[in-house]
């Protein structure tokens, strides 16, 4: 069977129809697109084992829940708009950092009022997140 490439060269060459030849021509791009996001992938992976290829279990562990806290605040932030580091103010007039202030503290008393448990595990990771934000919230004061 002959490759996208080689179909549309036969296709330009014996004067197949405009449509047939923006088709195979869309498959050639569709192709090349997953070949480069397939090496980005591999390269990345292939840095990724390098560097950390020695960093013991717990370096491992350290990874694999910076990687899930990282996934939650990306969702997060998709899902409820950069509203933690740029506020509506509609009824609170509080800036980003003063905002996440408030807020870590109710994740605080949350985790002081109803101790560490399985209910409030997603508590640990709201507070990290919410740590992160301030991060970046005080960076972006300065």
């Amino acid at each position: 069977m002959k490759s996208i490439q080689e179909q549309l060269l036969d296709a330009k060459l014996f004067g197949t129809d405009k449509t047939e030849i923006q088709r195979l021509q869309q498959l050639l791009d569709e192709e090349e697109a997953y070949r480069v996001k397939d090496d980005l992938v591999s390269e990345i992976t292939e840095l990724s084992e390098e560097m950390y290829s020695d960093v013991g279990k717990s370096g491992r562990q350290i990874i694999e829940t910076t990687n899930e806290l990282r996934n939650l605040l990306l969702q997060k932030n998709k899902a409820y708009g950069n509203s933690a580091l740029e506020p509506l103010n509609v009824f609170s007039q509080q800036n980003a950092v003063d905002s996440l202030c408030a807020r870590l503290d109710d994740k605080l008393s949350r985790i002081k009022n109803k101790g560490l448990n399985d209910k409030t595990e997603d508590t640990l990771f709201d507070l990290a997140g919410y740590l992160i934000l301030l991060i970046i919230a005080k960076n972006e004061q300065d």
